[in-house]
């Protein structure tokens, strides 16, 4: 039975120690001399596992012994590579502690020794809760030397004292500038109610003659009634017998004058708050925001709010995102070219303008167009009462508007551009 001799990487390691340590060689000892430069390597019988390896400058490494679990009373020290290395004194087993020798008398006290090198500065203590006291006041530093000119304003320092009052100039004989106007002060208290009638101010101008009245339907009174005709002459009597045939009748009397004409009719007006009137009240709508419609002294048609608007009788449209520049008039169709009376009166709340439909016929009506006709595309729309502004296009038909002015439609001046009439309205 052959018997095969196992070397663990420890005692590999420490066989190659020996070897390679002696400088003597022996009859029997086996020699392994490397090739200049190269290494002497001890693999495993498979070739693959290299087991120890000495490089040229003698270090010997032992790949295992890193991984080696098993422990022994010898010492062997490597590094994580196997490196075998040179022990420090201090690995060695440890003796057995010697039994305590006894106390030594107190020798004399030595001379003090030279005060020893400053420590390291200590960490730095936690942050004090309690203010140390101030130090004195340390001497003032030499003057710095001047530095660059900064190009940059310094902060505004602090407003200094108020200086004492300088002696009184001569009287200037040029007039100094004038101070700019203060602010207006707060708006006074009420004055008590005057017990004395102010003045009565001029009489104002006529008003515009009011529409002709609708023609009455009441008759006027009948004209006097005219004089008798004469009496005709009496026949002559005749002979007393039959019964004579009746005298022709007589000649009928002259007719009488004509009557005078009875006043003339007169329709319900309605005037704004200073008794202006705006015309006569054709219609009342009293739904929700309640209006008139009147006709005009003109001969124009609105419709008039109570609360000082008025009514466009439907959208108003634009080419602009914002209901400025040109307005149309909505026809209220796509496909159709509709025909509306033309002395029809609008207002744009948003340009502050009367309008009246563009390009009448012989019978007094405009006709609605497309929009590629006027050459326009709608891009925002006024709301037809109260004047507010939607951005977004419409594909209506619409109508051609001409600005007027008011008193050119048979209405008073303008009042203001979000309420153009003046209220409340009157009617008599």
């Amino acid at each position: 039975m052959k018997s095969t001799l196992r070397l663990s990487p420890v005692r590999i390691a420490v066989l190659a120690a020996l070897v390679l340590a002696t400088p003597y060689a022996f009859a029997a000892d086996v020699e392994i001399k490397a090739p200049p430069g190269g290494k002497v390597v001890i693999k495993d019988s498979t070739g693959a596992t290299t087991l120890l390896t000495v490089d040229p400058s003698g270090l010997i490494i032992v790949p295992g012994l890193p991984a080696t679990s098993g422990t022994s009373a010898g010492i062997v020290c490597f590094d994580s590579s196997g490196t075998l290395v040179k022990c420090p004194p201090t690995i060695g087993a440890a003796g057995a502690t010697g039994a305590t020798g006894a106390t030594g008398s107190v020798g004399p006290t030595g001379a003090t020794g030279p005060v020893g090198p400053t420590g390291a500065t200590g960490a730095m203590g936690a942050t004090s809760t309690v203010a140390g006291p101030v130090g004195a006041t340390g001497s003032t530093g030499a003057t710095g030397p001047t530095g660059a000119t900064s190009t940059v304003a310094g902060p505004t320092g602090a407003t200094g004292p108020i200086g004492s009052t300088g002696a009184t100039g001569a009287t200037s004989t040029v007039a100094g500038p004038v101070g700019a106007t203060g602010s207006t002060g707060a708006t006074g208290a009420t004055g008590a109610t005057s017990t004395v009638a102010g003045p009565t101010g001029t009489t104002g101008p006529v008003g515009p003659t009011g529409a002709t009245g609708a023609t009455s339907t009441v008759a006027g009174p009948a004209g006097a009634t005219g004089p008798t005709g004469a009496t005709g002459t009496t026949g002559a009597t005749g002979a007393t017998g039959w019964i004579g045939v009746p005298g022709a009748p007589g000649a009928p009397g002259a007719t009488g004058s004509t009557g005078a004409t009875g006043p003339s009719g007169t329709g319900l007006t309605v005037r704004n708050s200073s008794g202006v009137s705006l015309g006569t009240v054709v219609g009342l709508n009293v739904g929700n925001d309640s209006f008139t419609n009147v006709i005009t002294s003109t001969g124009h048609y609105v419709q008039t709010a109570f609360n000082g608007a008025i009514i466009n009788t439907s959208q108003l449209y634009f080419a602009s995102a914002d209901c400025t520049g040109t307005p149309y008039l909505n026809s209220g169709s796509t496909t159709q070219l509709r025909s509306r009376y033309a002395k029809t009166v609008l207002y744009s709340f948003n340009t502050g303008s009367a309008y009246t439909l563009s390009a009448p016929n012989a019978n007094g009506l405009a006709t609605a167009k497309t929009q590629a006709t006027i050459g326009i595309v709608v891009a925002s729309g006024e709301d037809a009462g109260t004047g507010i502004c939607t951005a977004g296009p419409q594909n209506l038909n619409l109508f051609e508007l001409t600005a007027a002015t008011f008193p050119s439609v048979g209405l008073p001046a303008r009042n203001s551009q979000a309420q153009p009439l003046a209220v409340p309205l009157q009617f008599p």
